[in-house]
């Protein structure tokens, strides 16, 4: 009987050991191998193919080296340019548990998961990255901002009095002071919101803010400064102060908007339309908001005739950057194309207004103008074309022209040997006046060859009844 007992004891402490042992093992395990959240897959169906394959690429290599903080982070950075933010969140979580020291994958967590909605879990992040980082400005502002929405205006305060101490010349943070100051009742709100206007004069927010105070307080000139102010400003969204990390990501979308934004401008270059707006669409389609695709695209749909794409690209460029001269230009191009030569009048005198020394627009101004009949006007728009480019084709020809209509032969002729020198290839009339011009002066070599250049360039570009022409033009 005492036999069995023993027997028994032994089993059970053998038992117990065994188990022991297993939650030991398991515990190291566990303690060796880390769970991290895993990988998130990208959405591909509704983007680009080039934006598919830029996040492919990104997901590979973050798969490869699934526990490298950095390259599961820039996978995170591509998700994060392309709004897809749950997928963002995911890595930068990830990335922050890889490396918990590391401000830049928490700071961004917070800002993700602010996009997504989740306001107190963006608010706990942020202030764990400043546990990291206490003086970095942009994280700072964002828990101010963070703060405010929660409704804590007192905390809010304290944080902004905190960024003045960093950086005394931000408006963002006065203008967040008045804004705040507004939300209070305070009398310091309109000295806040004055300070940032002053160091920033584009700060569309607080310039619409400060007019309204104005306008409350009775001071309706004031009010009326600052609405005129908010009116003339940028109405693209802007930061108003830097935050590195965030202009990171957003290079992601430039920097591949750039690659194709070069190949359309080279296809463009070659005179192959077609390419050209192929590739400009796949630099909007990385980047929606690359304004020079869409500036180029004017003048490319305006040239091959379709108005109504140049006016689409036209508007959206000006909601971009309201104050881009080629833009103007470019639209003023597309007009002369469609013969609303009275529009196109228009887009000239708004690119010359923006950017005075635009030769270019001032001598294509000069064309439309006497189009419409206004040739003192054109006259003057050439010589001003001529002042900001003396080497202006188009400005030295139409002035050369001018001249000989009123037989300054001699006058005229400088002006169009320099706007033949500077034409393109295909440019004929040019060549053709001056071998009227030798002719008329009795230099009958120089007319000749001329001549037969002119006769060359309009068959080369296939402008075969104008070389019929200046063949019986200068056998007369």
């Amino acid at each position: 009987m005492l036999l069995n007992s023993r027997l028994v004891a032994c089993r059970v402490a053998f038992t117990v050991a065994i188990v022991f042992y297993l939650v030991f093992v398991t515990g190291a395990c566990d303690r060796s191998e880390p769970r991290y959240p895993a990988l998130p897959q990208p959405e591909l169906d509704s983007v680009a193919p080039e934006i598919q394959q830029l996040l492919r690429t990104s997901q590979g290599r973050a798969e490869a080296n699934s526990e490298d903080a950095a390259i599961v982070g820039e996978f995170g950075r591509a998700l994060y340019a392309y709004s897809q933010f749950q997928g963002a969140r995911e890595c930068f979580n990830r990335s922050h548990q890889l490396d918990p020291e590391s401000f830049e994958w928490v700071y961004l967590l917070a800002i993700t998961e602010s996009e997504l909605g989740d306001y107190e879990a963006a608010r706990s992040a942020m202030q764990n990255a400043l546990e990291l980082r206490p003086d970095d400005l942009p994280a700072v502002l964002r828990l101010a901002d963070l703060q405010e929405r929660a409704g804590h205006l007192d905390i809010t305060r304290e944080s902004l009095e905190l960024c003045l101490r960093i950086d005394p010349s931000s408006a963002a943070v006065y203008y967040r002071l008045g804004r705040l100051d507004a939300l209070e009742g305070l009398g310091t709100a309109l000295g806040h919101l004055e300070k940032a206007v002053e160091l920033d004069p584009d700060y569309k927010e607080a310039n619409y803010l400060l007019a309204n105070m104005y306008l409350k307080a009775g001071r309706q000139e004031d009010a009326d400064l600052y609405l005129m102010q908010y009116e003339q400003t940028n109405p693209s969204p802007r930061r108003h102060y830097a935050d590195p990390l965030i202009d990171a990501i957003s290079s992601i979308k430039t920097d591949s908007a750039q690659k194709y934004f070069e190949e359309g401008r080279e296809w463009q270059r070659l005179g192959d339309l077609e390419s050209a707006i192929v590739s400009y669409q796949s630099a909007l389609e990385m980047d929606q908001d690359y304004v020079h695709a869409h500036v180029n695209l004017i003048a490319i749909h305006g040239q091959m005739g379709n108005l109504e794409l140049a006016t689409r690209h036209y508007e959206r460029s000006l909601q971009l950057r309201p104050l881009i001269a080629d833009a103007h230009y470019n639209y003023g191009i597309s007009l002369q194309y469609a013969e609303d030569f009275k529009g196109a009048v228009e887009a000239y005198r708004k690119a010359v207004e923006i950017n005075p020394q635009d030769s270019a627009a001032y001598g294509n101004l000069g064309v439309a103008l006497e189009r419409l009949g206004q040739e003192s006007v054109a006259i003057r728009s050439y010589r001003q074309a001529l002042e900001h480019d003396p080497l202006n084709d188009t400005a030295n020809y139409h002035m050369a022209k001018w001249m000989t209509d009123n037989g300054k032969y001699r006058e005229a002729l400088p002006l169009l040997e320099v706007a033949v020198a500077n034409s393109t290839d295909e440019k004929v009339l040019p060549v053709f006046l001056l071998a009227l011009i030798h002719r008329q002066l009795g230099n009958k070599q120089s007319a000749r060859t001329y001549s037969q250049l002119a006769q060359e360039r309009a068959t080369n570009s296939g402008q075969l009844e104008l070389a019929d022409q200046i063949a019986d033009q200068m056998r007369r």
